[in-house]
């Protein structure tokens, strides 16, 4: 192998190396949070990576509890009459969401690094 094909193979290896790093520090692994609404009104917003966090909302007889576990947000309890809130299951990916329409309760997931435009219409 000659000289000039040394340092050609030495500069491919380094440009590999600088790309790896870039996406590794430029992950969105700690910028997903969890968005609780009811009733059309932001009632808070969780960090998605902050386990056993326990959301109970309670108002007028109704009954939800939210837990984020494992970096994803499940309905584990609600007195509402369908429960298919709870039948949803766990959401960890950006924009999915859980409704429960009979408490007008909206969970979902955000990227904050994103815009906060998803599409525009003309």
């Amino acid at each position: 192998m000659r000289l000039g094909d040394k340092i050609v193979i030495i500069l491919v290896l380094i440009s590999l190396l600088g790309i790896g790093l870039y996406y590794l520090t430029s992950g969105e692994s700690d910028t997903r949070y969890v968005e609780v609404w009811q009733d059309s009104e932001l009632y808070g917003i969780y960090e998605l990576n902050n386990d056993r966090e326990e959301i109970l909302i309670e108002k007028d007889g109704m009954h939800n509890l939210i837990v984020i576990e494992n970096e994803a947000v499940f309905m584990k309890e609600s007195n509402c009459p369908t429960k298919q809130c709870i039948a949803q299951g766990n959401i960890s990916k950006d924009k999915q969401s859980i409704v429960c329409l009979p408490h007008k309760i909206v969970i979902k997931v955000v990227n904050k690094n994103e815009s906060e435009v998803d599409f525009i219409v003309r």
